[in-house]
Order: structure tokens, then sequence, then C-alpha cells
């Protein structure tokens, strides 16, 4: 068999088929489907989890028993359909350490028949529970934001058409490449055939930072010249997990996790490294969709500005900062005069343009320290950063000066658009709701003493005793 195929280890590496699968950052098992009992549990198990290896395989039953209960169900699911399809199925799960604790593992299970008709699973459990803390965050963020809270399902469980693998590490769906020092590339297994579209033939002999692959992170940076996770790895021995965008044989970025580990001697020198890698969409779906719900939940879909959910956020910490540095902040309300007019007289689609064109404007005219935001209705806010009335006085100036001569143009109209604004100075011995109240009765008095002006409301002294 030629040095290039996936389905041996080149002799010149001087490492067995063993020691590679005890030095894959993951979990590698295979079991009897049939019997319901574990045939191989890589090393990994005892440093990942604390379980010995011989514990797995000496109770019937022990994965399943030891898999979440809430995530039991999707995970025995994703044992049956690779069984009856005749597809690997990608499972995400928690699954319960020697001390107790649940550590997240995303799970990929292939099947196949024996020729006496047994069944055969294999897999490999890569840790993914930082990935999933992360994710984790960014959607309780989204849920506290009033979100929906079923954005999980969408990196749960994914199952992918994919041809079935007899062998532990040549045959897993999951990529699986070796390197020796000096980076050139001795294994591709068919799992990394798989999912790159590139034939070991074509990539065995290489050298990675040959850009076969040209992975970049997520901000576009090249990783295979000067900061690849494989080579650092070699470098340290320290594990690293990324995820990466590699370029498929056919032209295509697609998202994929990846994790590197060094491959040892017998006497603890570093003689090459492996890396395993796997399909990432569904996470960076994912996340994706959770950022975008989160930003979308503090959002106005129509001026595109904040709206009164991060204001209280904004608030909250202005507030804190106020009792507790003394830094004070002012505080604006921003009306469109004779809105309703706009509505009445020319229609609500021309309303909404003009709410637009009041939006933007203001969102040039405030500060980089400033926060606005769409208040509700014809009325907007700003948190002003600084608690000078001369200061916020300047800011309110330049925001009437600005809309003066802003347009609002429609159906061969052009129409203009003024604002009236009333503020108030934050005081510690006052609420926010106070504040409020005399940022709109100053709103208020400039709307009555001829619209198109600033008031700030002054909070005066309490009288001596």
């Amino acid at each position: 068999m030629d040095a290039a195929s996936p389905s041996r280890l080149p002799v010149q590496d001087g490492a067995a088929r063993e020691d590679l699968v005890a030095r894959l950052p993951a979990i590698v098992w295979e079991a009897d489907g049939t019997e319901n009992r574990m045939t191989f549990v890589s090393p990994r198990s005892l440093e990942l989890l604390g379980h010995e290896p011989e514990v797995w395989l000496g109770q019937p039953g022990f994965w399943e028993a030891h898999v979440h209960p809430e995530d039991r169900p999707r995970a025995v699911g994703a044992v049956e359909r690779a069984i009856g399809t005749g597809r690997t199925a990608r499972i995400r799960y928690r699954f319960q350490a020697a001390d107790g604790g649940w550590r997240w593992f995303q799970d990929t299970i292939s099947a196949t028949s024996t020729a006496d008709g047994a069944i055969r699973l294999a897999g490999v459990m890569v840790d993914v529970t930082d990935e999933q803390g992360e994710l984790e965050a960014i959607v309780a963020g989204a849920v506290a934001s009033g979100v929906a809270s079923d954005l999980r399902a969408a990196a749960a469980v994914t199952v992918a058409p994919a041809p079935l693998h007899q062998a532990i590490v040549d045959n897993l769906s999951d990529g699986v490449y070796y390197v020796h020092p000096d980076r050139q590339i001795s294994y591709w297994n068919h799992g990394a055939e798989a999912i790159t579209g590139y034939r070991a033939s074509e990539v065995v002999g290489r050298y990675c930072y040959d850009n076969i692959l040209c992975h970049v992170d997520g901000d576009g940076n090249n990783l295979c010249k000067r900061h690849c996770p494989l080579a650092a790895t070699m470098r340290d021995g320290t594990e690293r997990s990324l995820v990466v965008w590699l370029r498929h044989a056919d032209g295509s970025r697609r998202p994929v996790l990846t994790r590197t580990a060094a491959i040892r001697d017998a006497a603890g020198a570093i003689v090459g490294g492996v890396e395993i890698f796997n399909d990432a969409t569904g996470l960076v779906e994912a996340q994706d969709a959770a950022e975008a719900a989160r930003r979308d939940a503090l959002t106005d879909p129509l001026t595109g500005l904040p709206n009164r959910r991060l204001l209280d956020a904004v608030l909250a910490a202005r507030w804190d900062e106020l009792v507790r540095d003394g830094r004070g902040f002012g505080f604006l309300i921003v009306d469109v005069d004779h809105f309703k007019q706009f509505n009445d007289r020319f229609g609500h689609d021309v309303g909404d343009e003009a709410l637009r064109i009041v939006a933007a404007t203001l969102r040039g005219g405030v500060r980089g320290g400033d926060t606005l935001v769409r208040w509700g209705g014809e009325e907007f806010a700003v948190v002003v950063a600084t608690e000078d009335p001369a200061g916020i006085t300047r800011v309110a100036e330049r925001l009437l000066a600005l809309i003066r001569t802003a347009q609002v143009r429609t159906g061969g109209r052009v129409l203009s658009v003024r604002v009236s604004v009333g503020g108030a100075i934050a005081a510690r011995d006052e609420s926010l709701g106070a504040l409020f109240v005399r940022a709109d009765q100053a709103l208020l008095t400039a709307k009555q003493t001829g619209r198109d002006r600033f008031v700030l409301a002054i909070l005066e002294d309490p009288a001596p005793a």
C-alpha cells in the first residue's frame, strides 16, 4: 500500500495506530450495537472525564447511563438513526464525568453491519464544553432581551450523509491528519477527504503551510503561514481548539472546529502533531443566529437605532457610576414637532420616513461617548456623557441645528421637520423615574414656548432648614 493511502499510518512515522488514537484530542470508541456494550475506548476518556476505559468496557449500557437525562433521548435517537439510515449522525450532549460534573461533547456516530449480522458502532467524542459555554452565554443574552430560548436547538443535532467506515482512525467521519515536526503531512484519513474534497494522494507529502486548505480565522487572517495552531502545539505541547474556515477543493469556504495535539515518542519528545476537525456549520449558524436575535431584540426595526431595552442597560450603568464614582450624566428627550400632522396629512409611510430621517440626523449629531435610542413613538432619547449644563446645552443645540437642515422627500415634495428637546442632569438623591419626569417637563415647556427649542430642567437646591 502506498504512503498516500489513508488507511495506514506511514511506517517511517514510528507511531502505531494505537498511539495515534491515544493522542487524538478526543475520545475514540467502538461498540457492539447488538449487545449494547463498548468494545474499545481510547485513553483520553481518563483525561477528559476521569473514567478508565476499562470501566466503559466492563459495564453494558455505561455510555447511555452517563448521558445527561435531558439529552439522552436525542443521543439514543442519533444512534438509532445511524443504524437505521446508514448515515453518520452528529449529536451534542452532556456526559457525566467521574467527579459528577458534566462536560459537553460533539459525538460523531457511524454504524455498519458485519457479515454475521452484528451491528458495529464507531465514533469520536470531541469535548466542546468551552464552545458550548460561549454559545450558552450568547443565547442567555438573547433570552434576557426577550428572544426565544430555543436557539440552542440550532446547534444541538445535525445529521449529514457520509460514507460508512469500518476502522477507528482511517475511517472516522471526522477529519484527521498527521504532520512531521517540519509540518509535512504524512497521513490524511477518509474523513479529511470527505470534509475538504482533497484526496490523500493530493495532500500526503506536501506541507500544511503550502496553503492547501488556506485556513483563516473569523477575522479573515491567514493561519497557515505564521499562526498555525498545529505548529504552535508542536512547539509547546499545548492542545488547542479553534473554529476556522478552510478552503474546500471546490473553492468554497467552510467552517470547521479544529483540535490539535502533539505526538510524542516513548521518551516524551514531540515527534509530530495531529489535528482532528469536523464540520462547524451548525455551531457557527447557531452563534450567528443568537447574535442576530440579540441585536434585533435591542434594535428598533424602523430606524435602526437601539431601543428602550438598551437604554435601560446604559442608564443602569451610568447610574452606578454616578452613585459609586460621582460621574454624572445628562438626559435628553427629543420629540418630533407636529408629528401627528405628518401622519394625518401625508400618511403613515411619510411619517415613518420622517422618523428615519430624524434618526439618521440625530445619529450623526451625537458624540462618541453619548448614547442615542428611539424612546418610543416620535420620541428619541440621548444619554449625554457629561453633567456640565453648558456641555449638555451644546449637544442639544447642535441636534436642533442639524434637524433644521434635514428634509423629508416624498412624492416630489420636500418637507421640513422640527423637533423640541427637553433635558435634565442626573442627581444622586433622586431616582431614574424622577430624572425622566424632569426631562419630560422640560420638553413640555419647550413645546409650550414655541417648539423647535431646548429647555434644560434645573434641579433647585433644597431650601435651608
